[in-house]
């Protein structure tokens, strides 16, 4: 008798670990979440996708629908000890942080805060996201309700996935509610 051989799965969806440091989580192709064992902290293993940094990314709470993650972009406090005291700081709705000596106008940009006490030392806006592996798009936004708004007129139901819970659940059972049919089909014994 011959054995039953198991159909060949993309690899992005078995990676359980990047080395010996990071266990990953697939969302949805190519985009990754990965949690450092080393200081417990949850983050993506690429750094931006289509113009959108990851860069302090909330990852604990993250939503996957089809073609699309999404979610938020926690309040952080950002520390450069190279600016000079008159360059401004800002927060980009594409993620990450930006400084100038002149004022930045327009919705891609939001003025952070000074931390008192502290130099050199900001508070960046929370934000949110939206990214569409399909269409190879990144949308962000300070502004919540546009968020919303953008979710629904994608037809995306905005629910969100606890990072710790998929994590358990993939490393147990190596396959999440999200993966597509075909995908899920392979991996089930």
């Amino acid at each position: 008798m011959s054995e039953k051989k198991k159909p060949k799965v993309d690899s992005f969806y078995t990676q359980k670990m990047f080395g010996q440091q990071f266990a990953l989580v697939p969302l949805t192709k190519p985009i990754k979440l990965s949690y450092d064992t080393d200081i417990n902290t949850w983050g993506f293993l690429e750094t931006s996708y289509k113009g959108f940094s990851f860069i302090g990314a909330n990852a604990k709470k993250i939503g996957v629908q089809g073609q699309y993650v999404y979610g938020k972009v926690e309040e952080r406090e950002y520390e450069n000890e190279d600016l000079m005291p008159d360059e401004i700081v800002y927060a980009l709705s594409s993620g990450g942080a930006t400084w100038s000596t002149t004022e930045k106008k327009g919705s891609r940009y939001k003025k952070a805060t000074s931390v008192e006490g502290k130099t050199n030392s900001y508070l960046l806006a929370e934000r949110w996201f939206i990214l569409s592996t399909k269409d190879e798009k990144s949308e962000g936004f300070f502004d919540k309700n546009e968020y919303l708004k953008s979710l629904k007129e994608k037809g995306i139901d905005g629910k969100m996935y606890n990072s710790d819970s998929l994590l358990s659940q993939f490393q147990e059972t190596g396959v999440l509610e999200y993966f597509p049919d075909s995908i899920k089909a392979k991996l089930r014994p």
